[in-house]
Formats: C-alpha cells, sequence, structure tokens
C-alpha cells in the first residue's frame, strides 16, 4: 500500500472516529437533558399533588368531622377552601407538562388524580357554601370519603410509577 491511499485512510478512519464519538455523546447528552427535565417536571408535579393531598384531609377533618360539632370556625374553612383552589389551578397546570413529558403509565394516573383532585375540591366547596347539616352532609361526606380513597390509590400509583421512567 503506497503511502497516499495509507493516508487516505487514516485520514478516512479518524474522521469515522470522531464523527461517531460525536454522535454518540450527542445521544448520551440529549437523553441526559431530557432525563434531567422529566425529573424535574414530576418532581414539582408530585410535590404539589402531595401538598393537595394533604390540603384535602385537612379540609375534610374541618368540614365534616369539627364543624358539626361547633369546633371549626367558617373562615378557616373558606380560607383553606380558597387555598385548595390554587392550588388545585397550579397541580392542573403541572399536569399538562407531565401529559408532555409521558409516558403514558405515569401520565394517565397523574391526569385521573388531577380530575379526582377537582371533583373532590367542588364538593367540598358545595358543602361548605350550601352549609350542609345532618344527612345531606353525611351523604356529601360518604361521597367525599370514598373519591378520597381513590386519590389515595392514584397518588401511590403515580408516586411508583414516576421513579421507573428517570
Amino acid at each position: 500500500m503506497d503511502q497516499g491511499l495509507s493516508a487516505v485512510l487514516g485520514a478516512l478512519v479518524g474522521a469515522l472516529a470522531t464523527g461517531g464519538g460525536a454522535y454518540i455523546s450527542g445521544r448520551y447528552a440529549a437523553k441526559t437533558q431530557k432525563k434531567q427535565a422529566r425529573r424535574e417536571v414530576y418532581r414539582v408535579f408530585l410535590s404539589e399533588l402531595t401538598s393537595v393531598h394533604m390540603q384535602i384531609a385537612k379540609i375534610r377533618e374541618l368540614l365534616f368531622y369539627l364543624n358539626p360539632h361547633g369546633e371549626a370556625d367558617p373562615n378557616t374553612i373558606k380560607a383553606e377552601l380558597a387555598d385548595l383552589k390554587v392550588k388545585v389551578g397550579r397541580l392542573r397546570d403541572l399536569e399538562v407538562g407531565v401529559r408532555l413529558e409521558g409516558p403514558q403509565s405515569v401520565a394517565s394516573p397523574a391526569n385521573e388524580a388531577t380530575r379526582q383532585v377537582s371533583r373532590i375540591e367542588h364538593r367540598l366547596e358545595f358543602a361548605h357554601s350550601r352549609n350542609l347539616q345532618d344527612n345531606d352532609l353525611l351523604r356529601v361526606m360518604e361521597v367525599v370519603e370514598g373519591e378520597y380513597g381513590s386519590l389515595d390509590e392514584l397518588v401511590g400509583r403515580v408516586h411508583c410509577e414516576a421513579p421507573k421512567h428517570l
């Protein structure tokens, strides 16, 4: 093999190795960046979902267990409901990010949890605004308790699925 051909082949091999290395590095960087973005979206959503979940538990106790016995201030309940409404709005916005980042195994329970939170928030607001008593309050309480149990399961599913995709 003459020197010219050796030089050309050497340059070709060098170019392929450099290009291949750059391609692999680029793919790895893109995957890492996507994982970091997904991790942040999941972290913020799960944090807000947990906060909303705890807020609902607090309002349930105030509205269904303390208020009927005169142990809860209606203004406190009203303020907690207003805070919940703001958090639910943020949760809806964050859930869009989870749907965009995917996959479906995380996006689906996140969407279901967000919808369940909205239903519970509306029922709590209804029960408080109508100043329900006795049997009416008991019926709403039973529905909310069932929905809260479902929410517990959905929160668990999101917490379980999200780490699998990081």
